[in-house]
């Protein structure tokens, strides 16, 4: 009886090495085939496109500049001679905590094959190293080469001929420590760009989403249709590649053209806009670096500000109407009203604040807000902003609204003032 056992055992695996071989030899054959259908368990989906294919697609949709390896896009060289570094701050370990926080596990790794987990595991252990070391990077404005190159899965989108090469969508996956510093520049780019971000806007916005844009239709074609007893018109429109195809020379530009951010940041940012590589992977093969000049992450912090509808309006000769005007006078009003100083704010270059049960937001939101100016100003009456006749009760300075941290005189701290607020 044992020995039919093990026989039956033995058998077993070798019918299961054979079907492993099998496989094997398909996959090194028809590596394009190994592609699992958008949404479904089971069933692949076969199609003829062989990686020669797919590096002359995606090299015309992200390197229109035709750019070679050793080419640069040299961003650094549209900052302005007269820049200063008044604002800038250095990275606070609060800061990569709230972004590495943001990092799911069990996702898919990148060419440095460390897993969100593993970087945990770091951080664990080596919080102050982690900071200085991305701190470094801002210094310098650069990164480790290494981290430019990155691994590109591609997946279908369940419509659309299997063959055709657009009916494909990638997800680009980094090294993670680059996904780290990426996080917290984005962090950075949202805290400092978030007024700008018009009430009509619900795409890629947080606390906003497409369900309320859709509701807001249904409530105007209610309203207009059925109340009105009117006609009511709607453009949908949808800009083919938007995001792929943007211009990594416009967003470095507008970014700059903003004067929220530091020298360093910028540096580091053209750093991060610069070329990057795209190796297409399946399981099996791989193909050959792809320089990326064009198409990034940030095109989404951007399309949601004034800026961004203002050159699209440039770009495609798109008329100026009634609503367009109201709409960048209204954008232009609000960020006329916004002292320069706001931006440097604790609570606006450090959002850690809002991560769950943080004990000092109530200060530092009220300090962005107002400053807490009323326990420093003479002035009794109330002032939305800096007055002429602000003067500071502790060092009998001319003061503009937000000189709580200037101010020499001034001991108190910032829970301090929040909490004789409460009182």
């Amino acid at each position: 009886m044992r020995a039919y056992r093990s026989l039956c055992k033995e058998k077993k695996a070798s019918l299961q090495e054979l079907l492993d071989r099998k496989i094997l030899m398909e996959a090194e054959s028809y590596s394009q085939w190994f592609l699992r259908l958008n949404g479904s368990s089971s069933g692949t989906v076969t199609n003829d496109i062989n990686m020669d294919t797919w590096a002359q697609f995606l090299g015309g949709l992200f390197n229109s500049r035709s750019l070679g390896r050793v080419e640069s896009l040299n961003l650094k060289s549209l900052l302005p001679g007269d820049l200063t570094d008044d604002l800038h701050f250095a990275f606070l370990s609060a800061e990569v905590e709230l972004a590495l926080g943001g990092m799911k596990n069990r996702k898919a790794p990148g060419p440095d094959n460390l897993q969100n987990e593993v970087v945990r595991l770091f951080w664990a252990n080596l919080p102050d190293e982690i900071t200085a070391f991305l701190n470094v990077c801002l210094e310098l404005g650069s990164f480790p080469v290494a981290w430019k190159n990155s691994n590109l899965k591609l997946l279908y989108k369940g419509k659309g001929a299997v063959s055709d090469v657009n009916s494909y969508r990638g997800i680009s996956l980094c090294c993670s420590l680059y996904n780290l510093l990426d996080r917290v520049m984005n962090n950075r780019l949202y805290s400092r760009l978030i007024d700008l971000i018009p009430s009509n806007q619900f795409g890629f916005v947080k606390g906003r989403s497409t369900i309320q844009a859709v509701q807001l239709l249904v409530d105007e074609i209610n309203f207009v249709v059925y109340e009105k007893k009117t006609p009511l018109y709607a453009l949908f429109l949808d800009v083919k590649k938007a995001f792929d195809s943007v211009s990594r020379h416009f967003i470095f530009e507008e970014l700059v053209g903003t004067g929220r951010f530091s020298v360093r940041e910028l540096n580091l940012l053209a750093e991060m806009l610069d070329a990057n590589f795209l190796t297409v992977r399946d399981g099996v093969s791989a193909s050959e670096p792809i320089v990326q000049s064009n198409g990034s992450r940030l095109a989404y912090k951007l399309a949601d500000t004034e800026f961004f509808v203002d050159k699209l309006c440039s770009r495609f000769s798109l008329p100026r109407t009634q609503n367009y005007n109201k709409f960048i006078d209204n954008q232009l009003f609000k960020i006329s009203e916004i002292d320069p100083e706001f931006y440097s704010a604790p609570a606006m270059v450090n959002p850690s604040w809002k991560s769950v049960c943080y004990d000092m937001r109530h200060a530092l939101t009220r300090h962005a807000c107002h400053d807490f100016h009323f326990l420093l100003c003479k002035t009794k009456n109330y002032h939305s902003s800096a007055i002429g006749e602000c003067v500071c009760k502790f060092c009998d300075k001319n003061i503009g609204f937000y000189h709580f941290f200037s101010c020499d005189e001034n001991e108190m701290s910032l829970a301090q003032a929040a909490n004789s607020v409460v009182k």
